[in-house]
């Protein structure tokens, strides 16, 4: 078997074709659920079973016209093997929807070749023993069926890769996090802050650099990095010129703000929001209300707590050292007079008893929410309310949260597609009523909320009672959103249909707005 060197040649990029294209989604999958085995088989309830169906199917296909290819013989049953090998896998990655594909890391690039390497040497090794207890005539035709194992492979071999690189990943993990750690903790004069919360946190970041901007040299974490290393990564590539450093702090599991307060050791905290976000990870309510409260710890100067949710009011009540109030209705920092327009938002923000007049070209009541909480930590930083002032009416939209723009079709777009949460759908709700035309809404709902998951997505339908004119829903939330809304709304499995629905349902002078994007693991 595989003695002639085409034969081999043939069945080896054949197999490693197979495995590229029915490994796509696995990938995207395995690296959104953070390389834990445990979560990713958990996470793919629903989907696991059409994938391995899909796979098998591949199998058998592939077996069916290896055999009857030994029928023709010759170059016309190579021709066959070839054609079917290379059309199955293409049509199958064709057909899958990966709404956000694997980055090459590093790490996971070893994880990667790893599994094709594995997947590659079982196919090959089970092709060799098809092809032993076949007839010689067919030896070199049947075992090509083996292909086929690479379809079924990348749900196990991602996992076990991940498992065999884990002592490795770990030491790596363990030397960044005290480089990081050693770094700050030698830079005696920079100002630590920590930014965590449900909601709000990368803006409020963003937000908070800008501002601070007039008076330091800052340093804050890129896009949406969040993460032990994503932090590493920002640390280690600092100047070592900055007065300011702003860390972004998020948490899937208990005790992930603390681990991330244990190399930052931050001098101010910031508390965003406290809703249900996460909440299946964390425990409920509770546990994301706790997790939160990790940042308290032992801060160097002082904590901002937003006035905006229940939770996070509850735990400035309940904390005991230098603190403050800000938000819509902040006892320290508020926003008051607010007239907003679909294009920018005008108001007085009242700074511990200054008012200032201010203009901000984001809309929607959580942007004046973020830029209450960033302009209360600048404040007490020793940033003038005018500098502040100034900033806020220089700050940019950030990709995917709440960003407006008319496209080239003479539609206005609402891109609110980042991870969304029921607040921020309904002030989302009321930046959709101040547009104009026919409203259309396309959302797949909120996730990872556990046993709320159906009453908080049954609100976020009525949220948009009497404002959206139409809802295309999306995957498994539908029912529920669809129990809350009373209008004209439309189901699809998703996001590829979700499109090709839309364009039907608007044209130029309306408004769509996109509301949330769920990951791959959902």
């Amino acid at each position: 078997m595989f003695g002639n060197i085409y034969n081999g040649i043939l069945f080896f990029v054949l197999s490693a074709y197979t495995f590229v294209c029915f490994s796509v989604k696995t990938a995207a999958v395995f690296q959104q659920c953070g390389y834990r085995p445990r979560e990713f088989f958990s996470s793919r309830r629903t989907e696991r079973e059409t994938l391995v169906a899909a796979r098998f199917a591949c199998v058998l296909t592939l077996s069916e016209i290896t055999v009857s290819a030994t029928l023709f013989g010759g170059k016309v049953a190579y021709f066959l093997v070839a054609a079917f090998g290379i059309a199955v896998p293409t049509g199958y990655a064709l057909s899958v929807k990966v709404v956000k594909r694997a980055r090459f890391t590093a790490r996971f690039t070893r994880i990667y070749l790893l599994s094709g390497v594995l997947s590659v040497a079982a196919a090959f090794f089970t092709g060799y023993m098809l092809g032993c207890v076949a007839e010689s005539s067919l030896g070199e035709y049947f075992g090509f069926a083996a292909i086929g194992i690479s379809a079924l492979l990348p749900p196990l071999l991602f996992p076990l890769s991940a498992l065999v690189f884990s002592p490795y990943d770990k030491a790596v993990y363990k030397r960044s996090k005290k480089r990081c750690k050693d770094y700050l903790s030698s830079k005696r004069d920079l100002i630590k802050i920590g930014v965590t919360g449900s909601a709000g946190k990368t803006s409020v970041k963003n937000f908070l650099k800008e501002m601070l901007a007039a008076k330091y040299d800052v340093l804050a974490t890129p896009k949406s990095y969040n993460t032990p290393l994503g932090i590493c990564k920002t640390v280690l590539s600092a100047s070592g010129e900055e007065d300011v450093f702003i860390a972004e702090m998020g948490a899937r599991y208990k005790g992930d703000v603390a681990e991330l307060c244990d190399m930052v050791r931050p001098d101010v905290g910031i508390i965003t929001s406290v809703l249900a976000q996460h909440s299946e990870t964390l425990g409920g309510i509770d546990g994301v209300k706790k997790t939160k409260a990790e940042i308290l710890g032992n801060l160097g100067k002082f904590a901002v707590f937003s006035s905006d949710t229940e939770g996070s009011r509850a735990l400035y009540e309940e904390y005991g050292k230098e603190k403050y109030s800000a938000g819509l209705t902040g006892v320290d920092v508020r926003v008051e007079n607010v007239v907003m327009t679909a294009k920018k938002t005008t108001f007085d923000l009242i700074l511990f008893g200054e008012r200032h007049k201010a203009v901000c070209f984001l809309v929607g009541r959580h942007v004046l929410s973020d830029i209450c909480l960033a302009a209360c930590a600048a404040y007490k930083l020793g940033v003038t309310g005018e500098d502040i002032v100034c900033a806020v009416a220089e700050l940019k939209p950030i990709e995917h949260r709440t960003r407006v723009f008319t496209a080239a079709s003479g539609v206005t777009v609402i891109d609110d597609g980042y991870n969304a949460n029921i607040d921020g759908a309904r002030y989302a709700a009321e930046i959709l009523s101040l547009c104009g035309g026919k409203k259309v809404v396309v959302t797949p709902g909120i996730v990872e909320l556990g046993e709320e998951s159906e009453k908080v997505n049954e609100e976020l339908g009525s949220a948009f009672s009497g404002v959206a004119d139409v809802m295309i829903l999306v995957g498994a939330n539908a029912a529920a959103i669809g129990r809350g809304y009373k209008g004209e709304r439309y189901v699809c499995e998703n996001s590829v249909q979700a499109k090709k629905m839309l364009s039907g349902k608007i044209k130029s002078g309306d408004t769509v707005l996109f509301l949330s994007d769920i990951p791959d693991r959902y």
